[in-house]
């Protein structure tokens, strides 16, 4: 079994050497690493090379896009230029544990049901203080390695991208389903989920670090990322209704939260405020109750 890691770097020269030496000290190691810069004005490729050049790693690649693409176009870019049965995505200011890949890729071995797989993690700040809580992810049952139960929630992410690996079988199904301004990591985790094919390994295995942002660049984001989420959702949910995995419990799960996403989507991208009375019927459709005024929020901000 073939394994590659996918870095995407912008202007990450600050915990760069970090990452690479987490990447370097596994006690399994990849077979490809590939590292993808978008167009970084700090040294961040220098000190990827000097790590390559230094420790003769043939098989870790650099590649400098011609343009800026943006982390998203930028991700689904490298994803699908990774060669390995199973694709790590890793983001540049993230440590690894140095286990991380021995136990998660042994899983693949074991149960070849898994098309994604994630971990437990630490969020920590810049300074490396624990910061949060993880959210609760709901399994079958309580066994190290479990299958995420599928409920009214399946569409909501609950484990970064970094904490992910990916059985290459499901990236036709990615590359059709995925468009600009989604998340490769919320599409992946809804595909995943919806073919009974997404697992968590109940253990710790990455450092993953939270950033502060701009506020203003931060609400703008998050405007069109809601729209796109919507576009996403229902998009998915189209696909899975019409094929040949959709059992009639699924099909009732998805049936309800397709409703609940076309009143969104008539709300925030339509901009019929009634909607947001209609959806009172649905609040336990939200993954937390403050979101049903979130999209009044985004009701207004879209306008």
């Amino acid at each position: 079994m073939k394994i590659s890691i996918v870095v995407t770097t912008y202007n990450g020269q600050r915990f760069i050497s970090e990452l690479l030496n987490s990447l370097y000290n596994q006690s399994r190691q990849a077979e490809e690493v590939l590292f993808y810069d978008d167009v970084s004005t700090d040294k961040t490729v220098e000190i990827i090379n000097d790590f390559i050049e230094k420790n003769r790693l043939k098989n870790w690649k650099v590649v400098v896009n011609e343009k800026n693409l943006g982390w998203e176009k930028n991700f689904t870019r490298a994803l699908n230029c990774a060669s390995g049965d199973i694709i790590f995505p890793c983001d540049q200011d993230d440590t690894w544990h140095n286990d991380k890949l021995e136990k998660m890729s042994n899983e693949f071995l074991i149960n070849k049901k898994i098309q994604l797989l994630v971990s437990d993690y630490n969020a920590i700040s810049l300074d490396g203080a624990n910061i949060e809580k993880m959210p609760v992810v709901e399994t079958v049952d309580e066994n190290n390695t479990s299958k995420v139960k599928l409920n009214k929630y399946y569409n909501v992410i609950l484990r970064p991208g970094c904490a992910m690996a990916i059985n290459k079988k499901i990236m036709p199904l990615f590359n059709e389903l995925w468009e600009e301004g989604m998340p490769h990591d919320l599409v992946l985790w809804n595909i995943a989920n919806l073919l009974d094919g997404l697992y968590i390994i109940r253990e710790k295995l990455i450092d993953f670090r939270r950033h502060s942002s701009n506020a203003s660049k931060k609400l703008n984001h998050n405007v069109k990322s809601k729209q796109s989420n919507i576009i996403m959702v229902l998009k998915i949910n189209n696909w899975i209704l019409s094929s040949r995995f959709c059992s009639d419990y699924k099909k009732n799960i998805v049936n309800k939260v397709t409703e609940f996403y076309k009143l969104r989507y008539k709300l925030i991208i339509n901009k019929k405020i009634l909607c947001w009375f209609m959806l009172s019927r649905y609040i336990r459709y939200y993954y937390r109750k403050r979101q049903y005024l979130g999209d009044l929020y985004y009701f207004f901000k879209s306008i």
